[in-house]
C-alpha cells in the first residue's frame, strides 16, 4: 500500500529512538486518522451519520494498524536485531550499559528507556511465562530475543492480534549475559565464591536503601510512606519553608515569624526538601506506589 509504504514510513521514521507521550501519540494517531478519512473519501458527517468507530475506519483501510503499534513493529524489530548483533558491536553493548549520574532537575518526564520497556511489555503481555520488570531486565527477555523465529512472531502479533501465541522456546531457562558462565557451573554442581560486581551491587542496594530512608526523614515520613505521601508532605513543608512564604511572615530582625529562619536558613531547608523529593521519584528508587 502507497500511503503506508511511503508516507506512514516518512512519518514515522526513526521512531525507535524516540521517547513519546501520550499527548504526542494521540496526535499522530488523529493525523493517520485524518489522512484515512480522506483516501476512503469519508468526512466527519459520513462518520456521525453511520457511526463509524475507529475501528470500522481501520477494517474498511485493509485493516489498518495503529500508529502505537507500528511504532511498537519497528522499535521491537530493532531491539531483536541489537541482541542478535555481534558482542562486539558498540549498539549492542550499549544494551547492558549504565551512566553513574542523576538526571538533572526538569529533564523530561520520560526517555527513551520508558518507550522501551512499554514496548516490551505490549510485545510480550500474551506470553504467560514472561513479566518484564519495570526496569526491563535482560534476564526477563534476552534468551527469548535471541530466537528469531520466536521473536518476529510476536512481533507479527503487535499488527495482527488474531494470530496464534507462539510457544516461548526457552520458557525454563535463566540468563543474564554477565553471569552465564556461572549460572552454568551452578548448575553441574560446582560452586563458586560471589564476584566482586555481585558483591558491590549488594552495598549499593544497601546505600540505596539507606539514601532512600533518609529522604523519607528528611520530609518528616516513616521508612514504609509510599510516593504520594512523600510528594503529599513535600508540598506541605513548600507552603512553610518555601523563600517566597518567608518574605511574607519576616520580622524586623530578618527572621520568619512563622519558623524563626533567615532566608538563607530558609533557603537551605527548601533545598534539601527538593532534593529529598527528586530522589524519592527517581525510577530506580520508585519502589513505594
Amino acid at each position: 500500500m502507497f500511503f503506508r509504504a511511503v508516507q506512514i514510513n516518512l512519518l514515522i521514521w526513526g521512531c525507535e529512538s524516540w521517547a513519546l507521550c501520550n499527548d504526542i501519540l494521540k496526535k499522530l494517531e488523529r493525523f493517520v486518522r485524518r489522512k484515512v478519512r480522506k483516501i476512503l473519501k469519508l468526512n466527519m458527517y459520513h462518520v456521525r451519520d453511520q457511526s463509524i468507530t475507529i475501528k470500522q475506519l481501520n477494517e474498511r483501510f485493509d485493516d489498518f494498524p495503529s500508529v502505537q503499534s507500528l511504532i511498537d513493529t519497528r522499535t521491537m524489530n530493532l531491539l531483536g536485531k541489537l541482541v542478535r548483533d555481534k558482542v562486539t558491536s558498540p549498539a549492542r553493548q550499549l544494551l547492558i550499559a549504565f551512566l553513574p549520574k542523576t538526571r538533572h532537575i526538569g529533564r523530561p518526564s520520560i526517555s527513551n528507556k520508558d518507550s522501551l520497556f512499554e514496548s516490551l511489555q505490549r510485545l510480550l503481555e500474551d506470553i504467560p511465562e514472561i513479566h518484564i520488570d519495570r526496569m526491563a531486565s535482560l534476564k526477563d527477555w534476552y534468551l527469548d530475543a535471541l530466537d528469531k523465529t520466536f521473536w518476529k512472531q510476536c512481533i507479527a502479533r503487535l499488527l495482527h492480534p488474531d494470530l496464534p501465541i507462539p510457544e516461548r522456546p526457552n520458557g525454563e531457562a535463566e540468563f543474564n549475559p554477565r553471569r552465564s558462565r556461572r549460572r552454568r557451573a551452578s548448575a553441574s554442581g560446582s560452586t563458586s565464591p560471589p564476584s566482586p560486581r555481585t558483591q558491590t551491587r549488594g552495598r549499593n542496594r544497601h546505600h540505596q536503601d539507606l539514601e532512600r530512608n533518609s529522604s523519607l526523614q528528611i520530609l518528616d515520613l516513616e521508612t514504609t510512606a509510599t510516593l504520594r505521601e512523600a510528594v503529599r508532605a513535600h508540598h506541605k513543608l513548600s507552603r512553610i519553608y518555601h523563600p517566597d512564604q518567608h518574605s511574607r511572615f519576616i520580622d524586623t530582625d530578618g527572621r520568619s515569624t512563622r519558623t524563626g529562619l533567615t532566608l538563607l536558613e530558609t533557603t537551605e531547608h527548601m533545598q534539601r526538601f527538593n532534593s529529598a523529593r527528586e530522589y524519592l521519584e527517581r525510577p530506580s528508587t520508585q519502589i513505594l506506589e
